[in-house]
């Protein structure tokens, strides 16, 4: 395979956004948008007497109330108030977790005299970001609705924002833009060929993006570097998938990252005419962690692997051996399935060992016109599709050939693709991990796709979705964050050839279980769908892989560990 080429369409331009002034919240105290909500300590619980009403119930005699509850429960309490329903409100001596706080409360609650207890939260305004262009275009990053299957990153930012991960996204590199300020860190240039990387030289340590134009006449020179290389302006191709990652968030101006805590690590593989495997291959190894000849040692590690390129070809053993090594190392490696409206297994790196493969949606939820399809596609997100005029807005610059210098250069463009697709995933396994670092790459990967949204129905057959065509179904944060939060104890032991003729490991935990595994063959062999294939199957994480994840793996997965 001599290169490999970004997997995106253009479908409109969009120029730049007003700015809008900063938010200020009751009290005259400004709201940090960049950080998640606080999960706070319990200080108080509001405790509901069955016996008495408000009005009935006195202060003097809530106190001893109060008090009698503290001593039969053992948790030293104080009255504070009675609540304008007539609740009782304790204030606690010691705070506690809101775990502990739930117990606590369930106890009160077995008190006789005592309608209900709980804890008393606190509730901060949820950040829906005031980003110029959130409210008007970025529907793949809003709650579902009728006819629009956005990921909920919204509902997901209530708890996270990626706050201390690295994804590096190998790409087109990175040109400066306003609404990417501070949001890059480290990077290098791993295009060997210097015609191919267009900046004077081959390797070195600036991921700047120099434009990856191709002229008439470069494409029609016979013997030229670019010989019959498709026409074009330059695409800006990494710093629109960097801004659907990590774009600065309530900032307003612009659009909203989906892990805008996150940093993004930039690395140029792509250049004039796409790039090559090698080039890909070492950039792979490098940003997880691993050494490469004549390269220095990367100091920003990534968890997260972001590719949203490919082209024709079986997986060659150049690929597969990088992306062995980036997994070895703890790394997630996302791909693109493709845009070829073709199978997905003819396009590599997708169909290599171990990736996760991104195909792409429309609005609707239907397969995206474009979108490679089947084995070995996992799962799906939003990647916009003309045919409904929709499209991912990010990051872009207004350069046709080389960048124009910020901020005069800054604009934000709307494409179309898998590339689109794989930056919403690659973005919400950096929540995840954000939330629970001790989760393995294929935890992630399993959570994601068992609370996938399912794919929207009725449309017809050749633009339906379903899990041989698609993956297991849209890529939802806010679930798949939920689910990374809840499993405190991950499955051990390394991923297996997930599959039931394989080896009978139906949890894909890596151990053939005939309590766990022969339970969920049992449940699966009675028909049953859903989590209750996997209720109390999975152990400490029990519910969070699905049936739809199950059926994948059992059904086409063998050899390969997602």
């Amino acid at each position: 395979m001599p290169n490999s080429r970004p997997f995106i369409r253009v479908a409109f331009a969009a120029c730049c956004a007003a700015l809008i002034a900063s938010q200020t919240y009751a009290g005259g105290r400004t709201i940090d948008p960049d950080q998640p909500l606080p999960r706070l300590p319990v200080t108080r619980l509001i405790i509901k007497a069955s016996d008495k009403s408000g009005p009935e119930l006195s202060a003097t005699e809530a106190s001893s109330r109060v008090a009698a509850i503290a001593s039969a429960v053992g948790q030293p309490m104080t009255f504070s108030h009675i609540a304008g329903l007539g609740a009782m409100i304790a204030r606690l001596d010691t705070p506690m977790s809101p775990a502990q706080a739930e117990q606590l409360a369930r106890r009160i609650a077995q008190q006789p005299g005592i309608a209900y207890a709980e804890p008393d939260g606190r509730a901060f305004p949820l950040l829906v970001p005031n980003d110029a262009r959130y409210a008007s275009d970025q529907w793949d990053l809003k709650p579902q609705t009728s006819g629009s299957y956005g990921i909920d990153a919204q509902t997901a930012w209530n708890t996270t924002n990626g706050n201390g991960l690295r994804v590096a996204v190998l790409d087109t590199g990175i040109v400066t833009h306003t609404d990417l300020t501070g949001q890059t860190v480290g990077g290098y240039d791993f295009i060997s060929d210097a015609a191919v990387a267009n900046d004077g030289n081959g390797r070195d340590p600036d991921p700047s993006d120099p434009g990856d134009w191709v002229t008439f006449t470069e494409s029609n020179t016979s013997g030229g570097s670019f010989e019959k290389c498709p026409v074009g302006n330059s695409s800006w191709h990494g710093t629109h998938v960097t801004g659907t990652i990590a774009a600065l968030t309530n900032n307003s101006i612009g659009v909203a990252g989906i892990a805008y805590g996150a940093k993004v690590v930039p690395i140029r593989v792509l250049g004039k005419c796409g790039g090559f495997t090698s080039d890909i291959a070492d950039a792979i190894t490098w940003a997880a962690g691993g050494s490469i000849t004549g390269v220095p040692p990367n100091t920003n590690v990534a968890k997260i692997i972001s590719l949203s390129l490919g082209g024709q070809g079986p997986c060659n053993l150049t690929y597969a051996n990088a992306i062995a090594t980036a997994r070895s190392l703890g790394a997630l490696v996302v791909v693109a399935a493709g845009n070829d409206r073709s199978g997905a297994a003819g396009y590599a790196p997708a169909n290599c060992p171990g990736v996760l493969t991104i195909s792409a949606t429309a609005q609707d939820g239907t397969r995206a016109t474009y979108t490679n399809v089947g084995q070995p596609a996992t799962l799906s997100a939003p990647g916009g599709d003309k045919a409904y005029d929709t499209a991912i807005l990010s990051t872009l610059n207004t350069g046709t050939t080389s960048p124009v210098a910020s901020p005069a250069g800054d604009t934000y463009v709307a494409y179309q693709g898998t590339s689109m697709a794989t930056p919403h995933v690659s973005a919400v396994a950096a929540l995840m991990w954000a939330v629970q670092p001790t989760l393995a790459p294929h935890h992630l990967a399993a959570f994601m796709r068992g609370s996938a949204t399912p794919y929207s129905t009725g449309i017809g057959v050749t633009w339906d979705c379903d899990i041989v065509r698609c993956g297991d179904g849209v890529l939802h944060a806010a679930r798949a964050v939920a689910a990374a939060q809840a499993c405190t104890s991950p499955p051990t032991g390394k991923p297996a050839a997930i599959d039931i003729s394989c080896n009978g490991d139906y949890d894909g935990n890596g151990i053939v279980d005939p309590l766990t595994d022969g339970l969920i063959a049992t449940r699966l062999a009675m028909g049953f769908t859903g989590t209750a294939v996997t209720q109390n199957a999975l152990g400490a994480c029990a519910t969070r892989t699905t049936y739809a994840a199950l059926r994948l793996w059992s059904n086409r997965n063998c050899g390969t560990s997602y």
